[in-house]
């Protein structure tokens, strides 16, 4: 990698440049993951409900 001449970078200076940190990166995900397992459940018995009224 440093013979190519890159150089590692720090979450700071990633975020000043417009890049993202990995740990920015998890925090995203980990969000999204959340939304997701929370939404799941909800959209099934919605379906589950709806499907009952017919």
């Amino acid at each position: 990698m440093f013979e190519l001449g890159l150089m590692e970078m720090n979450s700071s200076e990633l975020q000043c440049r417009g890049g993202v940190s990995w740990d920015n990166l998890m925090k995203n995900v980990k969000a999204v993951v959340d939304f997701i397992v929370n939404y799941i459940p909800k959209l099934v018995s919605g379906f589950a409900n709806g499907w009952g009224l017919i």
